[in-house]
């Protein structure tokens, strides 16, 4: 996209300054807290940090966009910006600890402190199932976690060996997995 003057008066009669901080701008948010405006011409949208970009360090190269320093979407101060692709973008927001995890993640089912439990049982080589029941989670949430799938701040995938099941304690509480009455209502139907 080519930068004309009349996007640059657009951009300055809607940024607004302020020394050594975050520019603000005042343009349509997009949904997802970053501001954009309508190009004159095309009338198609564009954020307000690409459009500063362009003005003021050139194009930007496709696959690239502009990612924040200062993790404001709201700021479209350039010396805050720097270019990089999705990758790059989702590993600045690790490092900084912006990322949804553990019990702040959307789709979490437990607590931090019953993943830490599942983890030790899996490393005292306690079967899936047996952990499965005995905290009351499914077992796919105990695998997950085994082969760090999920919770994966909380420490390496874990390799373990299974003891023999007469050594697991929690296979003592769950030795029989009948359900109480199953085999006399078995039975009645047999016999009916």
């Amino acid at each position: 996209m080519e930068i004309t003057q009349q996007l640059i008066d657009l951009f300055e009669s809607r940024v607004q300054r302020t020394e050594g901080g975050c520019w603000g701008f005042r343009g349509s948010d997009d949904g997802n807290g970053y501001e954009r405006v309508r190009h004159p011409l095309t009338k198609k949208w564009i954020r307000a940090t690409h459009l500063s970009w362009m003005i003021f360090k050139g194009p930007i190269p496709v696959g690239q966009f502009p990612c924040h320093k200062c993790d404001s979407p709201q700021c479209c101060n350039y010396e805050h910006l720097f270019l990089g692709g999705h990758a790059e973008n989702r590993a600045d927001c690790k490092v900084k600890g912006r990322h949804a995890f553990g019990e702040r993640h959307g789709h979490a089912k437990i607590t931090e402190a019953t993943a830490l439990k599942i983890r030790e049982y899996l490393l005292e080589g306690e079967f899936q199932l047996d952990i499965s029941r005995e905290l009351g989670v499914s077992k796919s949430v105990v695998v997950r976690i085994s082969g760090n799938y999920d919770w994966t701040h909380l420490g390496p995938p874990i390799r373990y060996k299974r003891k023999p099941a007469a050594l697991c304690k929690l296979r003592e509480k769950f030795r029989t997995y009948k359900i109480p009455g199953y085999l006399e209502k078995l039975r009645k139907k047999l016999e009916a």
